[in-house]
């Protein structure tokens, strides 16, 4: 089917009329070689990002317009030959000597432990111990066994980096911008990792961790996941009496909570819920609501160690490090065991996959209370 675009439909969706005519020119030519080939000339060629966004939504659904929709969706985005050579899995393809992705699919899965051993070495995954063998599966597919033998901290291969590179951008809801670097971020998690210990807590112990996604959030996870502790995973939004369910399915032994929440202007309460939830003892951050503490209760300041170093405690490879749960729209949520092992699965998912690669800044707006918080951060 063709079509024609006028100087009034470009300026329809707010093109400058001084530039209408060229630019209807210009799409007019691309356009007439219809779909992939429109399209890839529309989106290198013609369009660019200060263009309306009306117009790249008329000029896609234009150039697609005889595409078979039922049979796969018509992409918006089609990477160049070099790009694709560029990213994770094109340059794994050519060091291997793979011709395509479903060639690297099928050596992933029919020798899965020379996968997975090619996949810790790239992604200098951290251990303490070597392993005697990546994966035995002897006790059958629902029970595998990784990195036998091996001893580890996940939480070191997180701090790979220079210390003085940048590790997190965070835009507060005051509109202010803070970072942290890597330094910066492994002092932190330390000082939190001394304060667990010096107020008794001992590895294995659950640590309820009821946060927004900040950077003393990630801090305060990476510093159980330090400590040999477990972290619990609860959502900020949670009522007080979901909060207790999770509290009490995990046995948690403590709490790391803040006064309030500021969202869109307004104070939410948080360690009023964590309190109704008779949770137990809660270290409170404060951003400047006037909360009173209960008497077992500490203010994060008085909480942190002022010691920077930490050796983490090494584990075995299977032991937890992360409780999560399930929604529980069914009923008590379910408690979904992380091992040391699951943060390698969120970091070959994020090279492969989202072809995360040093220095990209990866934005994915979530929370630890779901599985998605932990990810960002090993993903990271």
């Amino acid at each position: 089917m063709s079509v024609h675009l006028s100087q009034t439909d470009l300026e329809n969706c707010g093109v400058d009329p001084s530039a209408s005519a060229e630019l209807a020119l210009r799409a007019n030519t691309a356009l007439a070689k219809g779909g992939l080939e429109a399209w890839s000339e529309i989106s290198k060629n013609v369009l660019r990002p200060e263009h309306p966004f009306a117009l790249h939504r008329l000029l896609f659904h234009l150039a697609y317009q005889d595409w078979d929709h039922g049979q796969r969706p018509a992409p918006a985005w089609l990477p160049t030959a070099e790009s694709i050579r560029e990213t994770n899995v094109g340059r794994m393809l050519q060091e291997r000597g793979l011709q395509n992705v479903a060639q690297l699919h099928s050596w992933s899965v029919s020798r899965r432990s020379e996968f997975w051993e090619h996949m810790i070495q790239r992604l200098d995954i951290r251990l303490a111990k070597p392993f005697r063998t990546v994966l035995d599966a002897s006790r059958g597919a629902q029970r595998p066994k990784w990195l036998v033998r091996a001893k580890l901290n996940i939480a070191e291969s997180c701090f790979g980096a220079d210390p003085d590179t940048l590790a997190i951008v965070y835009h507060d809801e005051a509109g202010g911008v803070v970072t942290a670097t890597y330094g910066e971020l492994a002092a932190l998690a330390n000082r939190v990792a001394n304060g667990l210990l010096d107020r008794g807590l001992k590895p294995g112990d659950a640590v309820a961790i009821d946060l927004p996604m900040t950077i003393e959030s990630v801090a305060v996870y990476l510093g159980i996941v330090k400590a040999g502790c477990v972290a619990v995973s609860i959502a900020d939004s949670l009522a007080a009496d979901e909060i207790a369910v999770r509290l009490r399915l995990s046995d948690a032994k403590a709490v790391v909570t803040q006064d309030m929440i500021l969202r869109g202007g307004k104070q939410l309460p948080l360690y009023a819920k964590v309190v109704e939830a008779a949770a137990p003892p809660t270290v409170v951050i404060r951003t400047g609501a006037d909360v009173k503490l209960r008497g077992e209760d500490v203010a994060w300041d008085g909480f942190l160690s002022d010691r920077e170093e930490f050796s983490p405690r090494l584990a075995d490879p299977d032991e937890h490090i992360n409780i999560l749960f399930s929604s529980g729209t069914t009923g008590d949520p379910k408690a979904i065991p992380w091992p040391h092992t699951a943060p390698i699965k969120c970091a070959v998912d994020a090279y492969l996959h989202q072809d995360v690669q040093p220095h990209d800044r990866v934005a994915w707006p979530t929370n630890l209370g779901w599985m998605m918080g932990p990810w960002l951060i090993y993903a990271s």
